[in-house]
């Protein structure tokens, strides 16, 4: 049983810390111009959410995922500065699948709320949404 393992790219390693992120760098990565916006498809209706910041912003978390190898339980994966974020699985892609729809979940409801604590990931700050 290893502590951390690789995914392939799905990177599971301690993340480090993103320091000295200026506010206008945050400002200016959380509005770009002609974005796509998140829909809900069972209501029709647009929630009005950037998807292409939303998907970067994902896409960037979830290279900071930690897994461990539960041996027979099989496999566990966490975000690292989101609370009660977590997945599970027999198989690395579907420990993946998982953690990403938990953490697009997590985050709609974290907007929706304006909760404000949404961790800064690479400068993109969805506390602005």
């Amino acid at each position: 049983m290893t502590p951390a393992m690789a995914f392939g790219d799905f990177v599971m390693s301690k993340p480090a810390e993103i320091e000295n992120v200026t506010e206008a760098a945050m400002m200016r990565s959380a509005y770009i111009p002609d974005l796509k916006y998140f829909s809900r498809a069972d209501h029709g209706e647009s929630t009005g959410r950037p998807t292409e910041l939303i998907n970067r912003y994902v896409r960037n978390a979830m290279m900071k995922a930690v897994a461990k190898d539960l041996g027979d339980e099989g496999l566990f994966a966490e975000l690292p500065g989101f609370p009660g974020l977590w997945a599970d699985g027999d198989t690395p892609a579907q420990v993946r699948t998982e953690l990403e729809a938990a953490l697009r979940e997590w985050l709609e409801l974290k907007i929706a709320d304006r909760d404000g604590d949404i961790p800064l990931i690479c400068g993109i700050n969805l506390n602005v949404l």
